[in-house]
């Protein structure tokens, strides 16, 4: 997803914008599920945009990630890839633990994952400004 946006838009804007829309994805997944909605597509359709917005971020953070110190860009690479499937197996198992029959939970736990995401890339984007 992330070759095909304008090569106008950054990588760093990529990063942020892909935050947004996750986090957005987790909010009406969230208001979905207060207000009833618990059909298979009112479930199902915020974790698609979800995953939408982690396809927009996910490789701009790769770059990122490589970019940081050239001549160590492999290993950057596999570590920022360990870290995001440390942090997910850890949220999934937590989710797993906590969750129960209540699917209230499920979408709280991908705001907060969402949350991190946005405040992790607004972060290194104003550190990469200065």
């Amino acid at each position: 997803m992330s070759t095909r946006l304008p090569e106008r838009i950054l990588v760093r804007e990529r990063l942020v914008y892909g935050s947004v829309i996750s986090c957005a994805a987790a909010l009406l997944g969230l208001s979905l599920n207060l207000m009833g909605f618990l059909t298979v597509s009112a479930i199902v359709a915020p974790v698609l945009i979800f995953s939408f917005g982690g396809g927009v971020s996910s490789p701009s953070s790769q770059i990122g990630a490589m970019r940081a110190i050239p001549r160590l860009a492999g290993a950057a690479s596999g570590l920022n890839l360990f870290a995001s499937l440390v942090v997910a197996g850890c949220f999934t198992q937590l989710t797993s633990e906590i969750v129960g029959e209540n699917q209230f939970r499920i979408t709280v736990s991908l705001i907060v994952l969402a949350v991190f995401s946005l405040i992790a890339a607004l972060f290194v984007t104003k550190a990469n400004q200065e």
